[in-house]
Parts: C-alpha cells; structure tokens; sequence
C-alpha cells in the first residue's frame, strides 16, 4: 500500500507527511479540481488494484485554472461554473472506479449541499462532517469583537511593490502605492437584522504598506451570527459636507496618509500609482489613479462605493470568539477589470477625472471578495 498527500489553494502539489505539521493556509483561493486532477494522475500510475480518493475540504471550491494558465477565481458563495467543472471530476473518477470519500469540515446547509451532490456524481461517500456540536439552546449575548482583514492580490499573485506584473493590455506594470479609505461598515445577522458600526469609527485607511492597517479591529460588536459585510469605499458625502470641523481625528490621519487634495478638492478614496512600459512605450511611465471627488465643467461627480459581500459561512461573533474575515482586494481589477484602461496610451498616466475615472469606478466596486471567515 501507498499514501500520497497533496494540498490544494490556486494549485495542488504533492507534500511529504512529515512536513503536515509546518504546512500554512494561504493566501490562496481553493481549486479543488486541481486536487483532483492531481489525485487521478497519481492513481493512474499507480498499479494497486484499490485505488481511492480521501479528501478534506470546507466544502467551497473558489477557482479553476482555465486552458491557456489564467484563473477564474469567485468567492461569492458558489460559483455554479467552478462547481460543474468539480461534479465532471467526480464523474470522471467514478469512471476510473476511483471512489472518493470526503471529510466535510463546514457546517453551512449550501456548502453541505454541493458535497452530497459532489458524492452522488462519484457514488463516493461522506466519511464524517467535522464541525462543532451545538446547542439549539444556544444563549446568545453580550458583545465580542470580529476582524476584517484585507489582504492584497494582482490577480491570482501575492501584492507587492516594484514587482512587474502583465496585464491584459501588454503593459507592464509595477506599483509603488496603493491606499484606499475603507468606511460606514454594516454588518448583517443571520435573522436579517443589521448593525452598523459607529460612523464616527468607522473610517479606515488600508495602506499595502503598514500591515498593521490592513486588519480593521471592530469593537463591541453585538454577539450574533453575521452572514454579509457591506462597506464604503471613500468618505461618504455626507460626512464630508459636515466641514473639516466634522471629521474628527481622520482628517489629520489621511493627510499625514496623503489621502487628501485640499480641503475643497476632499478627500483621495482610492490611490494606486507606480509606472509601466508596453511595446510602444518602452521608458516607464508614472501613473497615478485617485478617485474621489472630482468636478468638471462645474459639474460635480462624487466617486463614492458601497460594496455588500456574503460571507462563504457564518461569522460567530461572541465574548470568547473573535472572528477574522479575509477579504482579498484584486488591485489588478483597478484597471484591469470589467474595464481595460491602459495606463501608457495618452498624454498623461494620470486618471483622476473624465470618463476614464468612471470605468475604474466600475472596476473598483468588483475589485472586492471574500475568501474564508475564521471563527478562533
């Protein structure tokens, strides 16, 4: 007999047993047909008559790497294209009579629902569901504190300064900053009701250069099930009409931030910059993308976002449990989302205005998805 293990987050590889212990999760999406793929190429060139799949997941499959190497990644609950693509899987080893067995370690009804049927199409079974017993009876009550971190990505890569990335219009990008204003949190029960944290609290500036500003600590948070998040990205007009007298102490923070013109042009909700080439444009170029509020002509568009994302499973805020939310932020869907802007073409690398501003307006509210919830 043989046992092979292999892990699986934007890819699967192949790890020895001794080294499970020193194994660390993430940053990664779950490309459980990669696992898969994986497991079967193993198996097939295995010559035991008794070959079987052992797989433990939560249940959410959040990405597949497509035929020409990019990835199609969604974490907004389940995406029916990456589940089909794992139903063909699990076919396809109940063909190579390949039984899979699957350890579930997610309580959540939708996710359990995916692996019965991930089960039916491979004729496998489910070993055990691994997660914590709980009491119908459940008191809930008092208040717990819960954490949304927001970690930073290029498209399926780890963020980073000076670093070169492609895009999908040729141009060669590095980064040098990247901050944006994080605001007006709301967070929703499971029953539907919400809380929305202290506006006077609730302005953030995520900054890729101070981690510590990339975990927002949220306090006194009723103890509950929470299932969405919703925040704003910028300062909202309403706080800004309030005068510089109104902002409290994070006026001075985003000016000391650099997320600030002047007091009339407001506040930078967004600032990515740094300089790119393309095959036209060899000498780099300096570009800087701000949003905010911006008037042209005397008309004013005020570039203010609200994004609301589910969570894949519950949020358990209570007095002994702090929950961490991983947000992953795309930075490359800032130009390089829905909307294909290229940054070397132009007269200037700049885009703080005009039509340009509003495609990455489009782009920005997408740039924005939940990976997994801890509940430690």
């Amino acid at each position: 007999d043989h046992l092979d293990v292999l892990v699986f987050g934007n890819d699967a590889w192949t790890i020895q047993i001794k080294d499970l212990p020193y194994l660390q999760v993430g940053p990664f999406h779950t490309n459980t047909v990669a696992g898969l793929q994986l497991a079967m190429d193993i198996l097939r060139r295995k010559r035991n008559t008794n070959k079987q799949i052992f797989m433990i997941t939560d249940g959410k499959p959040s990405c597949v790497r497509e035929k020409n190497g990019e990835y199609y990644m969604n974490s907004n609950g389940l995406d029916q294209y990456i589940v089909d693509k794992c139903y063909n899987q699990a076919a396809q080893a109940r063909k190579l009579h390949i039984p899979i067995t699957t350890f579930m370690i997610a309580k959540d009804p939708y996710l359990q629902q995916f692996v019965n049927h991930f089960t039916e199409a491979n004729q496998g079974k489910i070993a055990i569901s691994l997660f914590s017993c709980s009491n119908d009876d459940e008191v809930i009550s008092g208040e717990g504190n819960l954490k949304l971190e927001f970690d930073n990505t290029y498209g399926s890569a780890n963020f980073a300064f000076n670093t070169e990335y492609t895009n999908s219009n040729g141009e060669k990008v590095k980064a040098t900053q990247l901050k944006y204003i994080v605001s007006n949190i709301v967070l929703t029960k499971a029953d539907g009701s919400t809380f929305t944290y202290p506006k006077s609290s609730s302005y953030f500036i995520v900054d890729e250069a101070t981690t510590a500003s990339q975990i927002l600590n949220l306090a006194k948070i009723p103890a509950a099930d929470y299932t969405s998040v919703k925040f704003g990205i910028g300062v909202d007009r309403a706080q800004w009409e309030l005068g510089a007298t109104g902002q409290g102490d994070f006026l001075a923070a985003a000016q000391t931030a650099g997320m600030t013109w002047n007091w009339t042009g407001g506040y930078k909700f967004v600032a990515f910059e740094g300089n790119a080439t393309s095959a036209t444009l060899t000498t780099p170029r300096n570009y800087r993308v701000h949003t905010g509020k911006v008037v042209v002509n005397n008309v004013e568009t005020y570039n203010y976002a609200e994004i609301t994302i589910p969570f894949p499973s519950v949020a358990k805020v209570r007095t002994t449990i702090t929950p961490q939310v991983h947000i992953i932020a795309d930075a490359k869907k800032i130009v390089d989302g829905d909307n294909k802007i290229a940054v070397t073409t132009g007269t200037s690398g700049d885009i703080m205005g005009g039509d340009r501003l509003a495609l990455i307006m489009a782009n920005v509210s997408k740039m924005f998805a939940i990976d997994h919830v801890h509940n430690d």
